[in-house]
């Protein structure tokens, strides 16, 4: 028994080790060097760089008009703001662009609204055109705006705002965008006539929202999705990154944000470029050629809940990535979400999915325990053949299995309770790492965001005394050596929880099942009793 017991505590040890050392922290060190070498990149000098739009001081005439070709153009700058009750977009008449999209129902730490549009300029705003000097005229022009800000309700659950500008040389482009109450996208409508050469629509240059905190492989940054394959961005500097063939859609995402553009006609393949540089994060264009005069778009700038992405039947859901875990992570996620509409807590409703997994695997684990108890019965025996067959392994090896059959013990039943959880727990791992709905969820006390760790490890230290009593509750090896290591794992993990920390939630769902495993060890000591020895019997 002492030999699966230990063989169940190392595999779960090199489980948690494996993932750290070969997962978790090749995921850090290669953004770290990816970063390094865009920063390198960023600062060498380019010999050919990309034309840049002009930054106006003031409104004026587009970059390389005539005098007087266009009364738009001299317009004043206004600001158009969209109120669709879950968030505020605004936008810029000069060069008809997004300035702001606040989300009202996701708060920052600092109670504000997160801000998805922080970093535009007149350099590049979202939704502003790129490529080549008719992108650059467009984006400096001031656009005739025709219609009123919005503010959206169920009394008027729809709207329409629309940016003209024409110039006299036959240069003109027309945005059109039409916004729905309670909703994180809208329609947006482009129109270009008088174009010389290749021109686009395009997301950037960053996307808000992001806690500074992506651990556990959170890749954040430039993505699309073209055919079936979802795509990971990591343009260099003058190397963009391509993809030709149908796209679906291309966006900018942080961990539980993002914003896209769904190309439905007018549009094809996407291209994301590495800008430079600011404040130590890297900036973006993502983009979409047009293929002809006018394209449309599905545009979404809000937060990667499942079911509002789902409703743009494009699988930009897919942007939630779980990970390899995914099959488990998102039928875990439905139950937390039905647990959660029950008892209004997160942290509750962890707890609740721990048991139901608890009760899934009820048989198996029984069954685990009564194994080792007889396991452990049989030590006497097992000592009498090791000292009768110490010469002769192989007969040592026969015997032992003729033992086993005979009692009906199988001493891989220790290790198959928790092999076969491993998938659940880092399951649970993924969906408490990147779903919206964890994000600064409160359990109780100073847990105050499940998809974080603790600010002070309380429920790790009590995870780890949890491991400690059950190991002396179950079965203790014949070795004492192998007990004294034994009893030190809830030590080595405890260590490692603390070192490499892991999301609140998770740290929770450990701890109840360890609570629960006692319960059930408890019962299994007291009630489960093991068949005699034939020596024993009479």
């Amino acid at each position: 028994m002492e030999r699966n017991a230990i063989i169940a505590a190392a595999l779960s040890l090199a489980v948690l080790l494996v993932w750290q050392y070969l997962v978790l922290r090749p995921a850090e060190d290669q953004r770290a060097r990816e970063r390094q070498a865009q920063q390198q990149a960023v600062q060498k000098p380019k010999e050919a760089p990309r034309p840049e739009p002009p930054v106006p001081a003031a409104p004026q005439p587009p970059a390389g008009a005539k005098p007087g070709e266009s009364l738009a153009a001299a317009e004043k700058e206004r600001i158009v703001r969209v109120d669709v009750g879950v968030a505020v977009y605004e936008f810029t008449s000069r060069g008809a662009g997004l300035t702001s999209a606040a989300l009202k129902d996701y708060p920052t730490k600092e109670n504000k609204p997160v801000e998805l549009a922080p970093g535009g300029s007149p350099r590049l705003r979202p939704l502003y055109f790129w490529g080549g000097q008719a992108a650059e005229r467009l984006n400096a022009a001031t656009f005739r705006v025709e219609g009123e800000g919005l503010r959206l309700g169920p009394g008027n659950p729809s709207g329409e705002i629309r940016f003209v500008y024409r110039a006299e040389d036959g240069l003109s482009a027309v945005k059109t965008l039409t916004f729905h109450h309670g909703r994180y996208h809208a329609e947006l409508r482009v129109r270009v006539e008088g174009a010389q050469g290749p021109i686009g629509v395009a997301l950037g240059p960053d996307i808000g929202g992001s806690d500074g905190n992506t651990y556990g492989g959170v890749i954040e940054g430039p993505m699309s999705y073209v055919g079936k394959k979802l795509h990971y961005d990591y343009p260099e500097a003058g190397k963009p990154a391509a993809h030709k063939g149908e796209v679906r859609w291309a966006a900018l995402q942080s961990k539980h944000f993002l914003m896209a553009l769904v190309p439905r006609a007018g549009a094809q393949n996407v291209e994301a470029l590495l800008l430079g540089q600011k404040d130590g994060k890297n900036e973006y264009a993502v983009v979409l050629p047009l293929a002809g005069q006018e394209a449309r778009f599905d545009f979404y700038a809000g937060p990667k809940e499942p079911e509002r992405m789902a409703a743009l039947n494009v699988s930009l859901e897919d942007s939630l990535d779980y990970g390899i875990f995914s099959f488990i992570a998102k039928p875990l996620m439905m139950v937390l979400r039905a647990f959660h509409t029950v008892s209004g807590n997160w942290g509750v409703a962890i707890i609740l999915l721990t048991v139901l997994v608890k009760i899934i695997f009820y048989p198996l684990t029984h069954m685990s325990m009564r194994n080792m108890k007889e396991m452990q019965k049989l030590q006497p025996r097992m000592e009498q053949l090791r000292e009768l067959y110490k010469d002769d392994r192989a007969r040592l090896n026969e015997q032992v299995m003729a033992l086993y059959r005979e009692r009906k013990v199988n001493p891989m039943m220790g290790c198959l309770p928790m092999i076969i959880q491993i998938p659940v727990f880092f399951g649970l791992y993924e969906a408490l790492l990147v779903s919206i709905e964890l994000r600064h969820a409160p359990f109780f006390a100073w847990v105050q965001d499940l998809s974080a760790p603790e600010p002070w490890p309380v429920y790790t230290v009590l995870m780890g005394l949890s491991m400690y009593l059950q190991q002396k509750m179950s079965p203790a090896p014949a070795d004492p050596a192998q007990a004294k290591m034994m009893m030190f794992m809830p030590v080595i993990f405890t260590g490692m929880f603390v070192y490499y920390p892991v999301p609140a939630g998770l740290v929770i769902y450990w701890l109840v099942n360890n609570i629960l495993s006692i319960a059930q060890q408890y019962y299994v000591n007291r009630s489960v009793k093991p068949p005699r020895l034939a020596e024993e019997k009479g």
